[in-house]
């Protein structure tokens, strides 16, 4: 049982501290966090790892699949909004650019936006989530079979 409190506040955790790392690298402008690009998104992961913290304090390992699922396709949809984001700029830019000295380093600029660690750090919390329930189940699995 401890097992999974442990895991459960590691996965609160990194979702947490997630939010505060680079997540995105911005040449010029510095690395962006997820709290600066959405404050939204970053108020309900860390809502979602609280309650995720609640679920476990009360043992309701099961809680943590709704919240950790919650989690991961938030952060999926914002790793793909920013991806079809830098895939729009590029296209306007490509188009508005046509035929200029400038386009290479208009369109170099864009693609040297990337992704920074602080993604992988929240996707790693809410896979933690996600898997909180499962080791739970197989550890009373053996112990039923023992």
């Amino acid at each position: 049982m401890w097992l999974r409190t442990a895991f459960s506040v590691i996965g609160s955790a990194l979702l947490t501290i997630g939010n505060f790392v680079p997540f995105l690298g911005v040449p010029v402008l510095h690395d962006k966090t997820y709290w600066q690009l959405s404050t939204t998104g970053a108020i309900i992961l860390i809502v979602l790892a609280a309650l995720s913290l609640v679920a476990a304090g009360f043992r309701k390992f099961g809680w943590l699949y709704l919240t950790g699922l919650a989690s991961f396709g938030l952060l999926l949809y914002s790793i793909q909004k920013v991806g079809t984001r830098k895939a729009d700029v590029l296209s306007d830019l490509a188009q508005s650019l046509e035929g200029s000295p400038l386009k290479g380093l208009g369109l170099g600029f864009v693609n040297a936006v990337d992704y920074r660690y602080g993604w992988a750090i929240m996707l790693l919390g809410a896979i933690v989530l996600i898997a909180v329930p499962l080791l739970g189940s197989r550890i009373n699995l053996r112990k039923r079979t023992a």
